[in-house]
C-alpha cells in the first residue's frame, strides 16, 4: 500500500511540472506523516545527518574553482596548447576540444563548467576552419562529460558519500574511462575531417609548442597538485579542494592577472550560489532516501529482482537500461541519491566491485546530459550557441552513440574502471 501511495504521489507531483527536488521532498514529507508518528523529527533529524557532512565542502570549493578559472585564461591557455599538440593532425582541432574537455575537467570537476569554458571559444574557431556547426556543437556537447569522469568530479563525490566507497579510489577509476573516451572520440574527429576535407593546420614548431606548454603551465600545476595531494596521503579531497581555490586565487589575480581585485570577490560569491540549489537538491532527495529505507523498500526490490535474474551480464544490462532511462528524467544528483542505494546491494549481491559499480553509474549519469527531456548540456549548448532543442539534440546523435560503445566496454571489462586503482591502491579483498 505505502508503495502504491508514494509512486502516486510522486508521478503526480513530477507531472503537474513541479521541479524534482521539491517533488521529491513533497512526496516524503505526505508519505511519513501518513505512515508515521513524528514525520518532521525523522526528516529533520535525515536531512541534518546527511549534510552535516564535512567531505560536502568539497563540492563548494572546486565550484569556486572552476569558476575562478574559468573567468580566467586558463581555459584559453589550455586550449592554445593542447590545440598546438594535435591541430595539425586530419581533425586535429575537434581532437583538441576534446583533450581541453579532459583538462578543464581535471579543474572544474564539472560538465557543465567545462562546456561553457571551452565552448565559448572552441565552436566559433571550429566553425571558421570548416567545420558544421551542428559538429562542432555536438562534440562539445557531448564531451564536456568528461568533466564528470576525470578528477576532481563532483558527481563522484556525492556519489562516493552516499553508497559509502573511497573518493579515491573512484578518482583513480575515472582515467582509464576518459580515456577510452577521448579516443573513441578522437578517432571519429580524425575520419570527419578525413571524409569532409578539412584542412590541417601549420605543423608548429618545438618553440611554438614549447612557449604554449610555458604559457599554461600553471593551470597545469593544478592539475598535478590536486591530483598528486589526494593519492600521496598529503590531504584529503575536501582539503585539495580548499589548497586548489586558493592557488586558483594566486594564479588568476597575481601571475596571469587576469581577473582584477574587484571582481574576484563577485566571482566567488557567483559561484557559491549555485551551490544553494545543488544542496536543496541533495535535501530533497535524502528525505526520499530516508522514507524508501524505513520502507526497506530497497530490500523488497532486491528480493525481487536477485530472484528472477541469475546472471550478472543481464543484470549490468538491466542496471545500464535503468540508469540510461532515469537519466532522461532525473537529474544526476537526485538519481544518485534515490537509486544508487537501491542498486548499490544488487550488485554486491552479483559479486560487482563498488568501484566498477560506481564507474558504470557515473558514466551513465554523464549520459543522461546529453539526452532529453532533463539533459542540462542540452539546454546549455541551446542558449550558449543559439541554437533549437531539436537541433542539438540532432547534433549529439553520432556522439550519444559512440558513448553507448564506450559504456558497454566500461560495463563489461572491470579492468577499464580497476586497473588504475588497484595498482596504486591495492586489491581491496
Amino acid at each position: 500500500m505505502e508503495n502504491l501511495v508514494i509512486l502516486t504521489i510522486l508521478f503526480a507531483l513530477i507531472l503537474s511540472t513541479t521541479p524534482i527536488p521539491a517533488a521529491l521532498g513533497l512526496t516524503s514529507f505526505i508519505c511519513f506523516s501518513l505512515f508515521f508518528d513524528q514525520p518532521m523529527l525523522v526528516i529533520g533529524k535525515g536531512s541534518f545527518e546527511y549534510l552535516n557532512n564535512f567531505s560536502f565542502t568539497a563540492v563548494l570549493f572546486f565550484i569556486i574553482m572552476g569558476a575562478i578559472m574559468t573567468v580566467g585564461t586558463s581555459a584559453r591557455r589550455l586550449i592554445d596548447f593542447v590545440n598546438s599538440l594535435v591541430g595539425f593532425l586530419p581533425g586535429g582541432m575537434a581532437m583538441s576540444v576534446v583533450g581541453v574537455c579532459m583538462l578543464f575537467g581535471a579543474i572544474s570537476g564539472s560538465a557543465i563548467a567545462t562546456l561553457v569554458a571551452v565552448g565559448a571559444i572552441m565552436v566559433p574557431a571550429m566553425v571558421e576552419r570548416g567545420y558544421a556547426k551542428d559538429f562542432a556543437v555536438g562534440l562539445l556537447t557531448s564531451s564536456a562529460e568528461l568533466g564528470i569522469l576525470v578528477p576532481p568530479s563532483i558527481p563522484m563525490i556525492i556519489l562516493a558519500l552516499t553508497i559509502n566507497i573511497s573518493v579515491g579510489r573512484i578518482f583513480l577509476a575515472g582515467y582509464l574511462p576518459a580515456v577510452l573516451f577521448g579516443l573513441s572520440y578522437s578517432a571519429y574527429c580524425f575520419f570527419y575531417a578525413r571524409r569532409k576535407g578539412i584542412p590541417r593546420e601549420a605543423t608548429p614548431s618545438l618553440g611554438d609548442i614549447w612557449q604554449k606548454f610555458k604559457a599554461c603551465f600553471g593551470a597545469m600545476i593544478l592539475i598535478v597538485v590536486i591530483a598528486v595531494g589526494i593519492y600521496g596521503g598529503v590531504f584529503t579531497a575536501s582539503e585539495a579542494a580548499a589548497v586548489g581555490t586558493v592557488y586558483a586565487i594566486i594564479l588568476e589575480l597575481f601571475i596571469y592577472r587576469s581577473i582584477p581585485l574587484k571582481d574576484m570577490a563577485r566571482t566567488i560569491i557567483d559561484a557559491t550560489e549555485t551551490v544553494g540549489p545543488l544542496m536543496f537538491i541533495v535535501v530533497g532527495a535524502s528525505y526520499f532516501g530516508e522514507f524508501i529505507t524505513i520502507e526497506m523498500i530497497p530490500q523488497k526490490i532486491t528480493e525481487v529482482i536477485v530472484g528472477s535474474l541469475q546472471s550478472p551480464f543481464v543484470f549490468l544490462m538491466m542496471m545500464n537500461v535503468v540508469l540510461l532511462f532515469a537519466g532522461m528524467f532525473i537529474d544526476m544528483l537526485s538519481s544518485i541519491i534515490i537509486i544508487s542505494p537501491v542498486l548499490m546491494p544488487l550488485a554486491a549481491k552479483f559479486g560487482i566491485d563498488p568501484i566498477h559499480f560506481g564507474i558504470i553509474y557515473i558514466f551513465n549519469m554523464g549520459i543522461g546530459y546529453i539526452t532529453p527531456p532533463v539533459g542540462l548540456d542540452l539546454y546549455v549548448s541551446m542558449g550558449l550557441f543559439k541554437m533549437s532543442l531539436n537541433q542539438v539534440i540532432r547534433a549529439c546523435f553520432p556522439f550519444f552513440l559512440i558513448l553507448g560503445i564506450d559504456l558497454l566496454i566500461v560495463t563489461y571489462v572491470p579492468a577499464v574502471s580497476l586497473f588504475i586503482p588497484n595498482l596504486f591502491m591495492g586489491i581491496v579483498k
